[in-house]
């Protein structure tokens, strides 16, 4: 069922990464097609949550949480802002955009290339990350900024569109 739907977005996502591509707009602003779908994985977010505990069950029955934790407290401290992302996914590239607009020197992370490629280690990471975010989505980028996850993409967005951003730097 959940293949059916990230099929029938695609185009959807292609079209977005494509709009970003050729976006020279003046100003740090999101790519308003990513930042409407980001906003709309929230409606997946129970089912992502689900699969991504089971996939940390099954591949990282060997994986020590306790020490996956600590490396995460150790890499969000390691700059003003840290953000995990995907290789291949549309949200993390545009993430990455809207900090490299920004000017801010930042930290990326990548834990794997898409979710359903990630090891026992990077699908613990992607569980302890989403305990990390208020609202507990596993999805990635997940942003933080002086040691708090601050949410993914288009809670990135709205900080800098807000102002938000500058003032916690």
């Amino acid at each position: 069922m959940y293949s059916k739907i990230f099929i029938a977005a695609m185009p959807c996502l292609l079209l977005a990464v494509s709009a970003s591509a050729l976006s020279g707009e003046a100003g740090v602003r999101a790519n308003p097609v990513i930042k409407v779908m980001a906003n709309g994985m929230t409606l997946l977010k129970p089912a992502f949550v689900a699969e991504a505990k089971l996939q940390a069950s099954l591949l990282g029955s060997k994986v020590i949480r306790g020490d996956v934790d600590q490396e995460i407290s150790d890499e969000v401290k390691s700059e003003k802002i840290v953000v995990y992302t995907y290789g291949l996914s549309p949200f993390s590239s545009e993430a990455v955009s809207i900090l490299e607009k920004t000017g801010f020197p930042y930290k990326k992370i990548e834990l794997g290339a898409e979710w359903f490629l990630l090891g026992g280690k990077g699908s613990v990471k992607r569980v302890l990350l989403s305990e990390k975010v208020e609202n507990g989505a596993s999805s990635l980028p997940k942003v933080f900024v002086n040691g708090n996850c601050i949410g993914g993409c288009a809670e990135l967005a709205d900080a800098v569109e807000s102002g938000e951003l500058d003032s916690l730097m």
